[in-house]
């Protein structure tokens, strides 16, 4: 698709996807105020449906969205425990987006060593605010790009 077909497409959907946008954002934000797992489960296929693509396709935050949701649900599926789940003392979907953000910055510093007091302070952020390890895992993975070995050996200096 040229730069041009990509624009076009997007200036004749914009309506549609800013609505599908603020239907999914409502929907997650009820479901994180109220910790409903099964909303969560229901905002996935809704992102992942055919309705979903174009959010997909046009707001790159929907990535971001969609990674927390796996988060949530990963952690769910393996009962994490809940002091230890990504939304814990998390009480609106910008408090989860500003955490997540948050946790892809420590990650980064764990992962780079800038300076030991930058490593301790992302050590010391992770173990205070709830971050399991699928949650690690997962930003590592799909953020930082990184392979499964630098995965454990982050995992390892976080433990």
């Amino acid at each position: 698709m040229k730069n041009d077909d990509y624009f076009e497409e997007l200036s004749v959907s914009q309506d549609v996807i800013k609505e599908r946008y603020r239907r999914i954002t409502d929907k997650m934000e009820h479901a994180i105020k109220g910790k409903k797992i099964q909303e969560i489960f229901d905002c996935i296929s809704f992102i992942e449906s055919e309705n979903g693509h174009a959010l997909l396709k046009y707001v790159p935050e929907i990535h971001v969205y969609l990674r927390i949701l796996y988060i949530i649900t990963l952690e769910k599926k393996n009962d994490v425990t809940v002091e230890n789940i990504f939304w814990h003392e998390c009480d609106n979907l910008q408090s989860v987006h500003d955490k997540y953000h948050l946790t892809v910055f420590a990650l980064r510093r764990l992962y780079f060593h800038l300076s030991k007091d930058s490593v301790n302070e992302a050590r010391s952020y992770l173990r205070d605010n709830s971050v399991s390890i699928i949650a690690i895992y997962v930003i590592t993975m799909d953020v930082l790009k990184l392979k499964e070995t630098q995965v454990q050996e982050l995992l390892q200096e976080y433990e």
